[in-house]
Formats: structure tokens, sequence, C-alpha cells
């Protein structure tokens, strides 16, 4: 199951790398977490390819993320984080059509393998909020029966 399946937005193509998000949108009040993960060159490489290739089928970047993932043997379901109506009837849209292998495989091409999710997490967004913890986490120690 995928969480976030459009990076808070990123995959719509609706952010310039230069300007940077508006501090109203959902990587600009996310900043802390977001920016580690998403608001790099690779991410915006990427992005451009999504960009681009949408335009090229006639689908919204969106439909094409969406639809690129959904057609991965590894996903079952992805969890759309919509705000309005017509975000969510364009993203019910990408799991009603079939994406082009000869497209996937171009847009997988440009994704570095990651180990993701928690290892990204915990190197890009671990040092902003450790030791603001309500409680320390609690370990167990555990010896094995060595002395």
């Amino acid at each position: 199951m995928c969480w976030s399946p459009l990076a808070g937005g990123m995959l719509t193509g609706k952010y310039d790398p230069v300007a940077g998000p508006q501090e109203t949108s959902r990587v600009g009040l996310r900043k802390e977490i977001d920016f580690p993960r998403y608001w790099n060159e690779s991410s915006f490489r990427l992005i451009a390819k999504v960009v681009d290739t949408a335009r090229e089928i006639g689908r919204t970047p969106s439909q094409l993320a969406l639809a690129w993932l959904l057609h991965d043997q590894r996903v079952a379901t992805v969890i759309l984080g919509c705000r309005t109506p017509d975000q969510l009837q364009e993203g019910l849209i990408a799991g009603d059509w079939d994406i082009e292998q000869e497209t996937r495989d171009q847009l997988s091409q440009h994704v570095p393998f990651a180990r993701g999710y928690p290892d990204e997490w915990i190197a890009g967004t671990w040092k902003n909020i450790a030791g603001q913890e309500e409680f320390a986490p609690f370990r167990i120690p555990l010896d094995f029966g060595k002395p």
C-alpha cells in the first residue's frame, strides 16, 4: 500500500524548483519533512519526465504517476490525499486505463534504486525531530546469553 503516491503533490508538476513552493502549499507547510525527501535534482528530473510523458500520451501528470504505480505488481493500492472532488476524479481515472509497458520502462529508467521508507525518512527527517519526543524510545537490551 503506497502512501503519498504523488510525493506531496510533487509528481503533479506544480512546483517550480527555482521559485520554491508557496508557503501555504502542502510541501511549503511541511518543508522539514518533504524537502529532504523530495526537493532535489533527482526528483525534479523524474518530475520533468512524468510531465513530458503525460503530455505526449494525453494524460495529466498525476494520472500518469498513479497509473505507473498501480501497474507495479508490488503495489496493491494507493492512498490518495485529495483536497477536492476534481482531484479525486482525476486520481480514479488512473486505475481505469493500462499504461503501456514501454512508458513504464521509460519512467523507471529515471528512478535510481533507493532503499525507501523508513531508511530515507530516518536519514532525511529524523534529525529534524530527534530530541523533541514526548518520551525517550524504550529499547530492551538483548544479550542473547552473553556474559
